[in-house]
C-alpha cells in the first residue's frame, strides 16, 4: 500500500470513530432484534463507510477489499456485528460484475448488496437471456437494509443439477431485494445483531449479464471477515484491562491485574493477536497486490491468502478464550463486554471462509495434492 493510500484509509477509519457512539448506542437494540437498526445503517451511509469499494467517479473511494481492513477492524473493536455489517455491505460481490452493470447497480448512492454463497438451498434454470433462481439463501448478512441481493445456485438442466467433468454446475446471480423475502431465521448465539436471516425468491428472472462463477466470488471474501475478528479480540483485550484495574477477585486481597495466572493469561492473548494481526497484513498487502496487477493467483499463493484468514479468525479465538478465562466469572455476565466478544468471536471463527475446515484444503496445496475444494 503506498504512502497516499495508507493515508485514505486513515481518514475513513477516523470516519468510524464518527459513527462509533452511533454503534455503541444501539448495539444492545440489534442484539435483541436481530438485525442492525436503522439508525446504524444510516450513519454509516452518511459517512460514505458503505462505499469504500465503490470506484471514485461513482461517489466511492475506490479502495481494494485487501485494503480496508483497518477500517473493518476499526469498527468491530466497537461492536463485533457492527465490524461485521460494515464488511459486508460494500458490495464486493458486485466487482465481479461488468464495470457497465457495477454501475448501474450503485448509481444509487444509498445501495448496499446482501449475499448468500451457498448453493445447496437453490436452483437456477438456463433460459433465454439469463437465469430463473428459485429458493433460499441462508446466513444473508445485512438483508434487512439491502437494495440488492446475490444467491449462488445449482443449474438445473431437465430437473436435475448440471455436472462437468463430476463437479456441478454453479451460477450466482445479482437481484432486486424487492423480488425476495427474508425468513426471521437468525437465532444464534453470537453477532445477533448482523440479522444473517435467510432469505428466499421464487422463479426470478436474473439476465445473464447479472451472473457470475461462485468460485470467484468466494475467493477474496476472507479478507473482509478476517479483520472483525481481530477487531473484537481487540475489544476483548481493552475491556479485561478496564476490568482487571477495578475488580477484587473472591478470595483475594489486590486486584485482578495483580494475580500472576491474569498477567501471564494477558501476555498469551495479546501475542496470539500480534501474531494473527502480522500475518494477516502481510498476505493482505500480498492479495492486493495481486489484484493491482491484474494476475491471477496460483492454488499455492491462493492458499497462502487463505490461511492468513483463518489464522486471523482462530488466533483472535484463542486470545479472547484466553481473556474469557482470565476474567473469571465476570466474563460471563451479559453487563460485561467480554461475555459478548466470547460470542461474536466464536461465531465468526465458524464461517465457511474462516474455519478449521479450511486448513486441510490448505495443507492438501502444500503436498501438491488438488485442492479437493472449490473454495481455497
Amino acid at each position: 500500500m503506498t504512502s497516499a493510500a495508507a493515508d485514505s484509509i486513515a481518514r475513513y477509519v477516523d470516519r468510524v470513530q464518527v459513527v462509533a457512539p452511533i454503534a455503541r448506542q444501539f448495539a444492545d437494540w440489534s442484539e435483541r432484534h436481530a438485525r442492525p437498526a436503522d439508525e446504524f445503517v444510516d450513519a454509516l451511509r452518511d459517512a460514505g463507510l458503505l462505499r469504500m469499494l465503490v470506484p471514485p467517479d461513482l461517489g466511492g473511494a475506490g479502495f481494494s477489499p485487501w485494503e480496508i481492513g483497518p477500517v473493518l477492524e476499526s469498527m468491530a473493536r466497537v461492536d463485533g456485528s457492527a465490524g461485521w455489517t460494515l464488511a459486508l455491505s460494500q458490495g464486493a460481490l458486485a466487482r465481479l460484475l461488468p464495470r457497465r452493470i457495477f454501475s448501474e447497480l450503485f448509481a444509487d448512492t444509498r445501495a448496499t448488496m446482501a449475499g448468500s454463497l451457498n448453493p445447496t438451498g437453490a436452483r437456477a434454470v438456463k433460459v433465454v437471456g439469463g437465469y430463473r433462481f428459485s429458493g433460499k439463501g441462508s446466513y444473508v448478512s445485512g438483508c434487512t437494509h439491502a437494495t440488492w441481493m446475490t444467491a449462488a445456485a445449482l443449474v438445473v438442466e431437465e430437473g436435475k443439477p448440471k455436472f462437468v467433468d463430476g463437479i456441478p454446475v454453479i451460477k450466482a446471480g445479482v437481484m432486486s431485494m424487492a423480488d425476495c423475502r427474508i425468513l426471521d431465521s437468525w437465532r444464534v448465539t453470537g453477532m445477533r445483531g448482523t440479522g444473517s436471516h435467510d432469505v428466499v425468491f421464487e422463479d426470478v428472472f436474473v439476465r445473464d449479464e447479472l451472473t457470475f462463477a461462485q468460485g470467484d466470488a468466494l475467493a477474496n471474501l476472507g479478507a473482509a471477515l478476517a479483520p472483525v475478528a481481530l477487531g473484537i479480540a481487540r475489544h476483548a483485550i481493552g475491556a479485561f484491562v478496564e476490568l482487571a484495574s477495578a475488580k477484587v477477585p473472591a478470595g483475594a486481597r489486590g486486584l485482578l491485574r495483580e494475580r500472576a495466572t491474569a498477567q501471564a493469561q494477558l501476555g498469551q492473548a495479546e501475542g496470539l493477536l500480534q501474531a494473527a494481526r502480522s500475518y494477516f497484513y502481510e498476505t493482505a498487502r500480498e492479495g492486493d497486490a495481486l489484484q493491482r496487477e491484474s494476475r491471477q493467483p496460483s492454488n499455492e499463493q491462493r492458499a497462502r491468502l487463505r490461511l492468513g484468514s483463518v489464522m486471523a479468525a482462530q488466533l483472535a479465538a484463542q486470545c479472547v478464550d484466553f481473556i474469557y478465562d482470565a476474567a473469571g466469572l465476570t466474563a460471563a455476565s451479559t453487563d460485561c463486554a467480554i461475555e459478548r466478544c466470547w460470542r461474536d468471536v466464536h461465531v465468526t471463527r465458524q464461517h465457511i471462509t474462516l474455519a478449521t475446515t479450511r486448513f486441510e484444503v490448505v495443507g492438501r496445496v502444500y503436498l501438491g495434492l488438488e485442492a479437493g475444494s472449490p473454495l481455497i
